[in-house]
């Protein structure tokens, strides 16, 4: 699975915290990147059974979060977002 994210040209943003688990109430730090480029990637290989919800916080440089997506699912089918 290949997660892309930006926070729409943001200037102030550092780096982005991606999440990850089973539900969407239950998510864990997946991994930190740095904002590299307009669109930042994460390419997840060997990710537990079940782990298919996502959600991604926007870092400033001092570690502020600036801003949290909404939690997505790669997965609908198995992995239904609650209503």
């Amino acid at each position: 699975i290949t997660l892309g994210y930006s926070w729409n040209g943001a200037t102030e943003v550092a780096s982005y915290r991606l999440f990850g688990g089973n539900s969407p109430q239950s998510l864990s730090l997946v991994e930190e990147k740095p904002k590299t480029d307009f669109e930042t990637q994460s390419h997840l290989a060997n990710l537990a059974q079940g782990e298919c919800y996502f959600q991604v916080t926007a870092l400033h440089k001092t570690g502020k979060e600036l801003a949290r997506s909404t939690v997505i699912s790669t997965d609908p089918a198995t992995c239904p977002l609650p209503s």
